[in-house]
């Protein structure tokens, strides 16, 4: 599989990075385009275009901050009925049950504005501990490298139960089924055949 990874947001297009419709391109044509061979990449191209292009990652680890997790528990449409009724409450010179109603919002938005913030601690370090791996050939041999660090030209070798590191051709396969539930909500697993679409 040739892989074609991501490229940082804003960032500007490589000067070797093919055109929209890689995958319509015939092997010999795209692993030119790419640099690449049959026989993977070269260490030391891998790790020059990691070096320029950065790495195959997405940056999804935006966390709200304090204020925004606190602020998050008012978005709860039961906590604003609530708010109402105290509001209302005080208008009506109830002051003993607009306290209580209060008292009770008050409770809540901190009790949950706590395991918000220790759920998303616990993530984070979680995060930090776990590495996605992927096999690709480097220099004719077959490497177990972080998915970060796949580039684009590297072949990406796959099986059951690998995950796909980033968009990429088929060019061999046996029996190449995906699961791509998450992309187009397909339950079953659809089988990927080498050749131009």
């Amino acid at each position: 599989m040739v892989q074609q990874s991501l490229r940082k947001p804003g960032s500007e297009p490589a000067p070797h990075i093919i055109s929209d419709a890689y995958w319509s391109l015939p092997t010999e044509k795209l692993l030119a385009e790419l640099g690449s061979d049959t026989r993977g990449l070269s260490g030391r191209k891998a790790r020059a275009r990691l070096k320029r292009y950065g790495s195959n990652a997405l940056d999804a680890t935006r966390r709200a901050t304090a204020l925004g997790l606190f602020v998050n528990q008012f978005k709860n449409p039961m906590v604003l009925i609530l708010v109402v009724a105290s509001i209302i409450s005080m208008f009506a010179t109830e002051w003993m049950d607009a306290g209580v109603v209060l008292a009770i919002v008050l409770g809540s938005t901190i009790l949950g504005f706590a395991q918000e913030t220790i759920a998303g601690n616990a993530i984070e370090k979680l995060r930090s501990k776990v590495t996605i791996h992927s096999r690709v050939l480097r220099d004719g041999q077959a490497q177990t490298v972080p998915s970060s660090r796949v580039v684009q030209g590297d072949l990406v070798l796959l099986s059951a139960g690998s995950l796909v590191p980033a968009d990429g051709v088929v060019l061999e396969s046996r029996d190449f089924f995906i699961n791509q539930a998450v992309l187009t909500g397909e339950t079953f697993p659809v089988e990927k055949k080498p050749g131009a679409v």
